[in-house]
């Protein structure tokens, strides 16, 4: 599995949005993600409060790493840092306290190839970090988002930006263009989403103790139908896509939604920013072609898994890590 690194990498939701950024070669830092006419972030991993490291496979992170508060590392592989490493905290060689996972005997090793700094003044992003209200976390966030869409004294944020705005709510998928686009009145036919989007599967998510329902993108049908269908792009003025906002609404007791991203090697040509209240994972290669194309994930929490991940081992506590991967 590779996301322009040879890795697989699991972030932990500790309750605030994590962004990972993912462009050319080795998390490179990319330069063509824009909010009001400048980079969206300096960094290829920005985490907003304390960040756990605890992967399984070899990593190795080429772009800057920062974190707002504490960072944790607990690698049961290799982890190589080939950029600076900053945080506004501490860094511990240990596992977070609230990482219910046992970590006791992870021996993987830390390099840093750069430097690594501790207690650097903290970061302001451009895009607004909230707290969630009451009720479903996706429901406050979306209500939160589209009320502010077209007022100038709110910040503007990425359900305005997004050019393919989908929601999910009790099972139904709808999607339309983006507010910025023509004030979303592209209505995108459900036949065209079943091309690139899935629902109905379920996986168990360990660190949550939750069942999963999960909403399937394939970015690479996603690709082709960006290329090829005659509803968003003519609202485009028939440019491919190179954002999505996608909520899934939906509530059910004791599991949670997760955005689940496939088969995304291949980008759109212009590039892939992807925004979600959820919690989100990519599974497989990200962003491997020739060249590497401008792309951003922002969500609630993000994990990566390999190629080889299978839905039906992720509740089988008798397996290895390695044969769950």
């Amino acid at each position: 599995m590779h996301l322009r690194a040879k890795a697989k990498h699991k972030t932990k939701r500790f309750g605030a949005w994590f962004v990972l950024i993912l462009s050319f070669a080795g998390f490179a830092t990319p330069s063509h993600v824009w909010a009001y006419g400048f980079p969206v972030f300096q960094s290829s991993i920005f985490y907003q409060v304390d960040m756990e490291f605890g992967n399984d496979q070899a990593m190795n992170i080429g772009g800057l790493v920062f974190g707002n508060q504490d960072i944790y590392f607990a690698p049961s592989a290799p982890l190589v840092f080939s950029n600076d490493v900053a945080m506004a905290g501490q860094y511990f060689l240990n596992q977070s306290a609230l990482d219910p996972t046992d970590r006791s005997t992870a021996n993987g090793g830390i390099t840093f190839l750069e430097q690594h700094l501790t207690n650097v003044c903290q970061l302001s992003p451009p895009v607004g970090f909230f707290t969630f209200g009451s009720g479903h976390p996706a429901t406050a966030n979306y209500a939160m988002l589209a009320s502010s869409a077209g007022s100038s004294n709110e910040p503007v944020h990425f359900f305005c930006l997004a050019d393919l705005i989908i929601i999910i709510s009790n099972k139904t998928v709808t999607a339309t263009s983006g507010y910025g686009i023509d004030n979303q009145a592209t209505i995108i036919p459900p036949a065209d989403l079943g091309k690139f989007i899935k629902l109905g599967e379920t996986f168990y998510n360990g660190r949550e103790s939750k069942t999963i329902n999960a909403v399937n993108v394939d970015i690479g049908k996603l690709r082709t139908w960006s290329a090829t269908n005659n509803t968003l792009r003519a609202a485009l003025g028939g440019r491919d896509l190179k954002s999505v906002y996608i909520a899934d609404l939906s509530v059910e007791a004791n599991r949670e939604t997760g955005i689940v991203l496939t088969n995304g090697s291949a980008l759109p040509p212009l590039g892939l920013s992807i925004a979600t209240p959820n919690p989100a994972y990519i599974v497989g290669s990200w962003n491997t072609s020739t060249n590497g194309n401008p792309s951003a994930i922002y969500a609630d929490a993000i994990t990566v898994l390999s190629g080889a991940w299978k839905n039906n081992h992720s509740a089988d506590k008798f397996l290895s890590a390695q044969q769950r991967r």
